[in-house]
C-alpha cells in the first residue's frame, strides 16, 4: 500500500476522532451545564472564565460572539445563581471586571475534577515529542475552527440580511 493511501486513510481517522471527541465534550458540557441549572450561552461564557480568568463584561462578549446586550442578560443571571462576580476595574472604574466566584469554582472541580485525574493518568506515559505534538495539532485547530466559525456567522449575517430585503 502506498504511503499516499495510508496518509489519506490515517487523515480519516484522525478527521473522525476529532469529531468524536467534539461530539463527547458538547455532551460533557450539555450535562455540566444541566449541573448548574444554566443553558449553553451562560455556560459558555463560563468556560471562557475559565480558561482565561477574569477579564472585562466587554471582553468577555467578544469571546463568546455575543452582543454587550446579551452578555449583560447571560451576566445578570449567572450572578444572580452566583457563579460570577462583577466588579469595578482597578484602572477604569468605569469598567466592569467578571471572575467566577469560589461556589463556581467548587461545583467545576466536582464536575471535571475527576476527568482530569483521570486525562493526566492517561498522559503519564506519552513521550514529550508525542505531547508537544498533540498541542500544536490541538492549538492550530481550534485557531481553524474559530476562523471557520467567524465565517460561518458572516454567513448567517449575510442570510439575515437577505431576508430583510426580500420583497
Amino acid at each position: 500500500m502506498s504511503n499516499h493511501k495510508i496518509s489519506s486513510e490515517l487523515r480519516a481517522q484522525v478527521a473522525v476522532a476529532v469529531q468524536r471527541m467534539q461530539a463527547a465534550s458538547d455532551t460533557m458540557d450539555e450535562a455540566a451545564a444541566s449541573v448548574l441549572r444554566i443553558n449553553r450561552t451562560d455556560f459558555r461564557a463560563c468556560s471562557v472564565l475559565a480558561y482565561s480568568g477574569p477579564m472585562s463584561a466587554s471582553a468577555l462578549a467578544e469571546a463568546t460572539g455575543l452582543s454587550r446586550g446579551a452578555m449583560t442578560t447571560s451576566l445578570d443571571r449567572l450572578e444572580k445563581a452566583g457563579y460570577v462576580r462583577r466588579t469595578a476595574a482597578e484602572a477604569d472604574r468605569r469598567s466592569i471586571i467578571v471572575e467566577l466566584t469560589k461556589k463556581t469554582l467548587r461545583i467545576a472541580a466536582t464536575i471535571w475534577g475527576p476527568l482530569a485525574v483521570e486525562s493526566n493518568g492517561r498522559l503519564e506515559h506519552v513521550s514529550k515529542e508525542d505531547l508537544q505534538t498533540i498541542v500544536h495539532f490541538l492549538e492550530g485547530s481550534t485557531r481553524l475552527l474559530e476562523s471557520h466559525a467567524e465565517r460561518v456567522r458572516g454567513m448567517a449575517k449575510r442570510r439575515v440580511a437577505r431576508k430583510a430585503v426580500a420583497p
